[in-house]
């Protein structure tokens, strides 16, 4: 069970390290620099953290199943019981997944717009395609928000049930 522990918190950091730093640092500060320099950063380093999110994400789920699997001796239905910290316990599953599930439906089409726009700004000869990115990243912007705090109350509740 430590092991799955492990790679479950380690995993969760990166998801919750990466959606912060998306939120805090990146979108502010590509609001601040010029249009041309956005998107010849957004073109190279967008791909490089959409990996890595879905990577962190995706084994954070894996490894959290695993964790739930082995703490309820392969009986997890029995989370259902409504008890503390059982209930923390489901809680965080059950928004984790919900969390995971925004990732995949919302964030990652709206990352993959944002990549296109990118590519068609630099096939065509005039650089008008700036105004459809900035729209783009605005949303992209307003939505990783919402999934930072989606994941710091999953963390809220993980750390309840840790501490009870």
């Amino acid at each position: 069970m430590t092991m799955f522990a492990w790679l479950h918190i380690f995993f969760a950091t990166g998801w919750i390290g990466g959606g912060l730093f998306s939120s805090v640092a990146l979108s502010p500060t590509l609001r601040g620099i010029s249009p041309e320099a956005a998107v010849e950063f957004v073109e190279k380093f967008m791909p490089k953290l959409g990996k890595m999110m879905g990577l962190f994400s995706s084994l954070t789920m894996v490894f959290g199943a695993g964790l739930l699997f082995e703490y309820t001796g392969g009986r997890p239905l029995e989370l259902a019981t409504l008890k503390e910290p059982e209930i923390f316990i489901l809680s965080g599953a059950i928004l984790g997944l919900c969390t995971y599930i925004f990732g995949v439906v919302i964030m990652l089409p709206q990352a993959r717009n944002v990549e296109k726009a990118v590519r068609a700004s630099r096939s065509e000869s005039d650089k008008g395609n700036y105004s459809k990115i900035s729209g783009l990243m605005t949303r992209i912007e307003k939505l990783a928000l919402v999934d930072l705090v989606l994941l710091l109350a999953v963390f809220t509740l993980m750390i309840f049930t840790a501490f009870y």
